[in-house]
């Protein structure tokens, strides 16, 4: 096993031990997307999101594995998926952030509607 591997999984580990958390999950999921292993880091990104679903307030963290798992579906040619997420987000906290944000993954000849 690689080096590259091992840091992420070895901190994984420890932070699991230690409690983990979205912000570790982000970190480890950012190595990750970092080394072109986009499917691994989808996966920790989602991880993340089902940590977060359980806090009252969104955090930093999530704002971020949202962004971050969007961006990995799109990558992935899951470009729906990444669509998909943004209006659930958006019809769960409707504001000019979110709508913004959805508009992103809306291609432009589909806007209008």
């Amino acid at each position: 096993m690689a080096f590259t591997v091992v840091l992420p999984l070895a901190y994984a580990a420890l932070a699991e031990k230690t409690g983990l958390t979205a912000s570790d999950c982000l970190a480890v999921a950012g190595h990750f997307q970092d080394k072109r292993r986009l499917g691994e880091a989808l996966n920790w990104a989602e991880r993340g999101l089902q940590l977060e679903q359980h806090e009252a307030s969104v955090s930093t963290a999530e704002h971020d594995l949202r962004e971050l798992r969007r961006t990995l579906f799109v990558k992935l040619g899951r470009s729906e998926e990444a669509r998909d997420d943004a209006w659930a987000h958006y019809c769960k906290r409707p504001a000019t952030y979110t709508y913004s944000n959805l508009m992103k993954f809306v291609p432009t000849e589909e806007q209008p509607e």
